[in-house]
């Protein structure tokens, strides 16, 4: 049976379930789909113009996914596993639905990441926390851990890494040689790769409980031309990365974005052959 065909009956598994009133379509369609063509995935995700995000941790990745679908919709149409099936087959499912969509932005369960993000070979791949509960008596969570570092290993510079430097089995998958977000080095990674080193020039806490920090790049800097487009989704300033998989042009509206809904503030400022400065400001925490 041609592959297509495989995705029409899969399809039409999904509307008999949600017309009986026997599912909303959110695994039964992809469980087919994936029993009938083991790399449907993999030939999924190849049909999104902008390929795939994945989220995973424990705890957090539905709020984190819906956080990041807030920023990038609009303007881009987002393919998403919404409901909550969070295998493999919610996420073949939810591709199915998902035919118009630009990218596509997954959140997966931990154990399940391996392998789904081999098959879906992310643009970005955001990594949480990894929890140990009254379930892990076996050592499940050093399993899962090793399997995820195996992962960030395999995917190498292609796909960019945002990983929470809170949780220290997940911060220690930095090493592996992929930017990692959320850290320094995050405002000149993928974004800005011609920049030669980071440097943390200064911290600023104020007495009333607001705080500044000011990240300088030495290096070629950015031309005055595009500053004020440098935060904008999807704007890459260097046109030799044009074709590059290194950078997304995300990193720093994702920053500004985050910084904004925090009630705060990013700018930048840069000296062409000197050096390029993030400045991140954040107010004083409500309540405290």
């Amino acid at each position: 049976m041609l592959f297509e065909a495989k995705v029409g009956l899969a399809r039409a598994t999904a509307v008999t379930s949600r017309t009986t009133g026997r599912g909303g379509g959110t695994t039964l369609p992809g469980r087919l789909l994936l029993r009938l063509q083991a790399d449907a995935l993999q030939r999924l995700a190849e049909r999104l113009p902008k390929g795939a995000a994945v989220v995973s941790a424990t705890n957090g990745k539905t709020t984190t996914a819906k956080m990041a679908a807030s920023i990038l919709s609009p303007p881009l149409r987002l393919c998403r596993n919404a409901a909550g099936a969070n295998l493999a087959s919610g996420v073949a499912s939810a591709m199915l639905r998902g035919e118009d969509a630009d990218l596509g932005l997954f959140e997966v369960d931990e154990a399940a990441l391996t392998a789904v993000a081999e098959a879906l070979a992310p643009r970005a791949l955001v990594l949480g926390n990894l929890f140990r509960d009254q379930l892990d008596r076996y050592g499940e969570l050093e399993l899962i851990a090793a399997g995820w570092r195996d992962l960030v290993t395999k995917l190498g510079t292609a796909t960019t890494l945002v990983s929470n430097a809170d949780d220290p089995l997940v911060a220690e998958m930095r090493k592996t040689g992929l930017y990692t977000l959320l850290l320094p080095k995050s405002l000149g990674g993928p974004e800005l790769p011609y920049v030669e080193a980071m440097e943390l020039v200064e911290q600023v806490s104020r007495a009333d409980g607001s705080a500044e920090v000011e990240v300088a790049n030495p290096g070629a800097g950015i031309a005055r031309e595009h500053l004020p487009r440098i935060f904008d989704r999807f704007y890459r300033p260097s046109s030799s990365r044009e074709g590059s998989a290194a950078g997304s042009g995300l990193g720093l509206a994702i920053v500004k974005s985050i910084a904004e809904l925090h009630g705060g503030r990013v700018g930048v400022r840069s000296e062409p052959g000197l050096e390029t400065a993030f400045i991140l400001s954040l107010p004083a925490a409500r309540g405290v």
